[in-house]
């Protein structure tokens, strides 16, 4: 952070445009540069390239995309890009072998903000049909327990109307073991990560890469993931509960994603009902044992190889 902030008071004084000038952003807003020599590292989760999204990625040097779906989505049209991983964040995450609840239960989290993209109400509403227990009802002595646990805000529009969109899925019933958190501070992810059995996020129709999942299952916890887009470079059904999709749905939210956009139209992935229920089954059956492929993860990608990767790219 330190050196990145150096390098940022120092801008002005030494830039130069025979350097390379390397962007993490979104394609949108990436056609202005300070140098003659670009790289830029993004993300994208639709299916489709628009035709400016395509004459963005041609008068750039370089393209890289988070994950390996958008490099196959460009190829297949002729465009010439490349891609890269995230990594396993050390820093922020730990196995802490703690004992959170004595009680047997199994924690679950939902950690998609709301959004049509992240299938976030969707996932709710099905874990409520199956494991809900209504405000008033308790665990019989012997019962397995199920608890949830959500960080769903969407920073990006009115919280009210979130409200009223979780009740709608719940058809305005409360339910006891269902847990909504606001904003959690940094230094409490590494607890609830650790304090989860089953990840739910991993359900989303389209991403670069979902960094919860990914964290999860190098923890030796599991997540069941939708089996697309750029969670297929890292997931898989030895180190994931994986759902096949069913098909596919318009991004259109009108909130991120907006009918006759020059950036991010097309569709995302849809899944089954039934299959995530038969999934969650499943998910159950392995809570309480470590996911040792998903530990693995934390060996194949890290931010150091995420590093190198990128400077082999400016090298080449």
């Amino acid at each position: 952070k330190q050196w990145l902030n150096n390098a940022g008071n120092r801008f002005l004084t030494e830039f130069d445009r025979n350097l390379w000038h390397v962007r993490n952003w979104h394609l949108a807003g990436s056609h202005q540069w300070v140098s003659n020599k670009r790289m830029l590292l993004s993300y994208h989760e639709c299916d489709q390239i628009t035709p400016p999204e395509s004459n963005t990625i041609k008068n750039i040097d370089k393209v890289l995309f988070c994950g390996n779906y958008t490099q196959k989505v460009c190829e297949d049209i002729g465009l010439k890009v490349g891609s890269f991983n995230l990594g396993f964040d050390d820093r922020s995450f730990k196995k802490l072998n703690k004992t959170y609840f004595n009680d047997g239960r199994i924690n679950h989290l939902l950690a998609a903000k709301i959004e049509k993209r992240k299938k976030t109400l969707e996932i709710l509403s099905l874990w409520a049909q199956k494991f809900g227990k209504k405000s008033g009802e308790f665990y019989q002595p012997g019962e397995q327990q199920h608890y949830l646990n959500c960080q769903i805000v969407n920073p990006f529009y009115d919280i009210k109307i979130q409200e009223q969109q979780i009740a709608q899925v719940l058809n305005g019933i409360r339910y006891s073991n269902i847990q909504f958190f606001n904003f959690l501070p940094r230094e409490q992810w590494n607890d609830l990560l650790n304090a989860t059995d089953i990840d739910l996020t991993g359900l989303s129709g389209g991403e670069s890469w979902n960094l919860i999942p990914f964290n999860i299952s190098c923890l030796g916890k599991w997540s069941i993931v939708l089996n697309c887009t750029g969670m297929k470079s890292w997931a898989t059904d030895s180190n994931s509960i994986l759902v096949q999709p069913n098909g596919k749905v318009s991004c259109i939210d009108n909130i991120h994603f907006h009918q006759n956009s020059p950036f991010n139209t097309g569709n995302f992935y849809t899944f089954d009902n039934n299959e995530v229920l038969q999934a969650m089954d499943k998910a159950v059956k392995l809570a309480k044992t470590p996911n040792l492929e998903g530990e693995k993860l934390k060996d194949q990608f890290s931010y150091e190889k995420t590093i190198d990767s990128i400077l082999k790219e400016i090298e080449n």
